[in-house]
């Protein structure tokens, strides 16, 4: 029975690097990591949800409701490691909310009380694509799914990696890729206070073009036709 895996960071994780000698074809989210496994490595780019194509920012202004009219950051904290980004954004929501209105999405059990003009929270979004639809750039952990797809939707990002303490170090390499294409900006854990947080986030609206026409320049695309086709072509299977 022929196996196709695919490898959505730009390292190899553990179970394809076990699995590579068996696979018939290894899809990869990136071009190296395609060259790393070398002839059965395919870049295919990263599957995208088809729901992030219907974003609706009307929707999501309505739940949002912000009185101002002002530049919108989507703040993801992501399931690990949430509650130290979370901290330090809300320690930083009175300077940023001069400038920004600001959605952020702290995880599961993290909401607090709060009555900040121009911020919400919320602890999950099923329907994210509204409001990513909505914002203007977004700051997020480096995991690989999540950057391709704001790749995909060319939204300037301000990528938080999560430190080598607390990873194989995937999101470091994810973020290193992005950096050298000038996709995004990045802010490391280590250096994480209000203050940098506040400059990062500055720094990227400020380039917020560059980096868009950079975004277009990328030719990324949806890579569920490509592995759906390699599916196909090896197993004789077709839905």
């Amino acid at each position: 029975m022929p196996i196709i895996s695919h490898e959505s960071d730009l390292s190899l994780g553990l179970a394809n690097k076990l699995i590579l000698g068996k696979c018939k074809i290894m899809c990869c989210s990136f071009k190296k990591t395609a060259e790393q496994c070398g002839e059965k490595g395919v870049f295919t780019g990263s599957p995208i949800r088809e729901s992030l194509k219907i974003g609706n920012k009307e929707i999501a202004a309505k739940m949002c409701n912000f009185k101002n009219i002002k530049p919108v950051i989507l703040i993801i904290g992501g399931s690990s490691g949430a509650v130290y980004i979370n901290k330090v954004v809300i320690s930083s929501l009175k300077e940023l909310t001069k400038n920004f209105n600001i959605i952020h999405i702290v995880g599961n059990g993290n909401k607090t009380r709060n009555n900040i003009p121009g911020y919400i929270q919320f602890e999950y979004l099923k329907d994210i694509e509204n409001y990513l639809a909505l914002a203007d750039i977004v700051v997020s952990r480096a995991g690989s799914n999540s950057i391709n797809e704001f790749l995909y939707l060319i939204k300037p990002m301000l990528l938080i990696p999560l430190p080598k303490s607390a990873s194989r170090g995937d999101q470091l390499l994810n973020t290193k890729e992005f950096l050298e294409h000038n996709y995004c900006e990045v802010l490391y854990q280590e250096a994480l206070t209000p203050q940098t947080l506040q400059i990062a986030i500055n720094k990227l609206y400020k380039n917020r073009n560059l980096i868009i026409e950079n975004m277009k320049k990328s030719g990324t695309k949806n890579g569920i036709d490509e592995i759906y086709k390699l599916i196909v072509k090896y197993t004789k299977y077709s839905l």
